[in-house]
């Protein structure tokens, strides 16, 4: 996956939040919800007063793997986010492919198409290099003889586009 393609999928990320529960209110989807203590996790054989964490949590780490993509995994938040990320994923492909018609959700069109745009790769890659090229001559043409008044700009222009060059800005 290309690095313009991860960046347009957190930027949908983050502005499709808010929907998932308009989407889930406004939809006849069933959303599994869980509370209280996961009994599958917690490990019979050390008691609660030798040693807790095994007890807590001692099943949990015999059954799970760390994706290989990660450096480390937890039960809590990055299982939430993850979580979030594939129901967010099902509704924009949903909203991409035109099956989910809503009267009452105004963007699904506008993100449906934006979500397919950014996951059409082949079209990316086909493009990209020509944005590349655009995005190398400005650096061409850095006026050697006024570097310091036309590097700021460069970097104002490159910032402005959405590019963090040497810092970011958050």
């Amino acid at each position: 996956m290309s690095i313009l393609t991860m960046n347009m999928l957190l930027f949908i990320s983050v502005l499709t939040f808010p929907l998932v529960q308009s989407h889930l209110a406004l939809s006849q989807d069933k959303v599994e919800l869980s509370s209280g203590i996961d009994e599958t996790i917690v490990d019979h054989s050390v008691g609660p007063c030798e040693d807790f964490y095994q007890f807590s949590c001692g099943k949990w780490l015999e059954k799970t793997e760390i994706p290989s993509d990660l450096p480390m995994w937890d039960r809590s938040f990055m299982a939430i986010r993850e979580k979030n990320r594939e129901i967010l994923r099902k509704i924009l492909e949903r909203y991409s492919q035109g099956t989910f018609k809503s009267p009452k959700n105004a963007y699904a069109k506008k993100l449906g198409s934006f979500y397919g745009a950014c996951m059409d790769e082949k079209g990316i890659e086909k493009n990209s290099l020509s944005e590349l090229s655009e995005q190398l001559k400005l650096i061409d043409h850095l006026e050697l003889l006024d570097f310091k008044k036309s590097f700021p700009v460069l970097l104002a222009q490159l910032h402005l586009k959405g590019i963090n060059v040497f810092f970011d800005l958050g």
